[in-house]
């Protein structure tokens, strides 16, 4: 109703924490690995470490170490924060088989 009505919706509280769309989106999106980009919009989709595992036939243990990696070059903290970074930047960051 709100938005109908014009005004700001209401956001979770962690929206703010999360960086916003930017130049520097592009900059990030240079450094990263093909497979690394499509694990980033796999887990955009969200899908968890197991399902992603699967469909990239790659294990668990070697996935969740690639995040780590991912988490280092985008500075990013925590999964929701790539999954954010994958819905701003769905076209950079590949699909997956």
């Amino acid at each position: 109703m709100a938005i109908i009505a014009g005004e700001e919706p209401l956001r979770p509280t962690w929206w703010g924490l999360i960086p916003l769309p930017g130049t520097d989106d592009l900059n990030r999106t240079a450094q990263l690995t093909r497979r690394e980009r499509a694990i980033i919009g796999l887990i955009g989709e969200g899908l968890s470490y197991e399902e992603i595992g699967r469909r990239l036939r790659v294990d668990t243990h070697t996935l969740k170490s690639t995040v780590r990696e991912i988490l280092g070059k985008l500075g990013f903290r925590t999964r929701l924060e790539i999954a954010a970074y994958a819905r701003r930047n769905g076209s950079r960051c590949a699909k997956a088989p």
